[in-house]
């Protein structure tokens, strides 16, 4: 955290003594509304949450006072910025784009890997495990699940920043301790890259259950990327279609789960294939040369 007030000084930098021509990616934009008293202390924000609404005020508009051209990866981010925090430099929305993988594994060969059910209904969270994922909404409705039908595979790991203190210690024991409970339940921790075809192979359909608002998501992207169905919390709402949506509570979230394996398979199917077309790689790479090649017309990108 104490690094962040170098970005803007490396910035300023780069500008005004380099001369150089600045573009700024941001991921994710965190609006005011986002930075209660809760999610402060959730992900460990060393400030009071007025502070922090302050201290964000301040270091989005220092980081873009540099700027050339801010790039946003949603439209409400630019808008955030906008609106929020008085950005007035060009933006762009450039968005991750999803990068067809050539098919290697059956999902038959998959399951044999990871010694899972051929027969199973196999859901797969994949990502980060902290608070914010809703991994405590995800047990609770998979303990709703018939257990002889459903498998639930979780990879992914907890973050480096936050992982030794004691508050995310003692929340990880607790969600591990229901994890290991439950015979149909699998987390693998971390897995090698070359492992990642195989888990999302496996599945039948990816979960996103997340609890505080997500626009941009590396783990929808990289479902489409592989051709697996996902379904997300309403938190995704303004993103994708609503079909694809659920509410955050074990119940909705565990109905949907089913019928999006059964009554509503073809429908999200569709919607998905829709998605990846629209996020494709080449059309999101298409953007980000032509934005490029304006700034800086004499310049070759690889």
């Amino acid at each position: 955290f104490l690094t962040v007030p170098l970005i803007p000084i490396m910035l300023c930098q780069l500008r005004y003594i380099q001369k150089k021509k600045v573009v700024i990616t941001f991921h994710e934009v965190l609006s005011q509304a986002v930075l209660t008293r809760d999610f402060v202390e959730a992900t460990k924000i060393p400030l009071p949450a007025w502070f922090a609404r302050l201290a964000f005020r301040i270091y989005y508009r220092l980081a873009c006072a540099p700027a050339h051209l801010v790039i946003t990866q949603a439209e409400r981010f630019r808008d955030v910025l906008a609106n929020e925090y008085g950005i007035k430099k060009p933006m762009e929305i450039i968005r991750i784009g999803s990068h067809p993988h050539p098919k290697t594994l059956s999902r038959t060969e998959a399951r044999a890997k990871l010694t899972l059910p051929a027969d199973a209904q196999v859901l797969l969270f994949f990502g980060m495990i902290d608070w914010r994922k809703g991994l405590e909404l995800l047990l609770d409705a998979f303990d709703i699940l018939p257990g002889d039908t459903y498998r639930l595979l979780i990879v992914g790991g907890p973050p480096d920043r936050i992982k030794n203190t004691p508050d995310y210690r003692s929340w990880h024991e607790q969600i591990h301790a229901r994890i290991d409970a439950n015979p149909a339940i699998r987390a693998t921790g971390y897995i090698e890259s070359d492992e990642i075809e195989t888990v999302f192979r496996a599945c039948d359909l990816v979960v996103l259950p997340y609890i505080v608002p997500q626009l941009v998501s590396a783990v929808l992207t990289m479902s489409l990327s592989y051709d697996r169905p996902f379904i997300g919390s309403d938190v995704f709402r303004g993103t994708v279609d609503d079909a694809l949506l659920f509410a955050q509570d074990a119940p909705s979230f565990a109905a949907k789960i089913q019928s999006s394996l059964t009554t509503e398979l073809s429908n999200i199917n569709t919607l998905c294939e829709d998605l990846k077309k629209e996020l494709s790689w080449e059309k999101s790479a298409a953007e980000m040369a032509n934005v490029y090649d304006t700034l800086s017309p004499d310049c070759e990108l690889h």
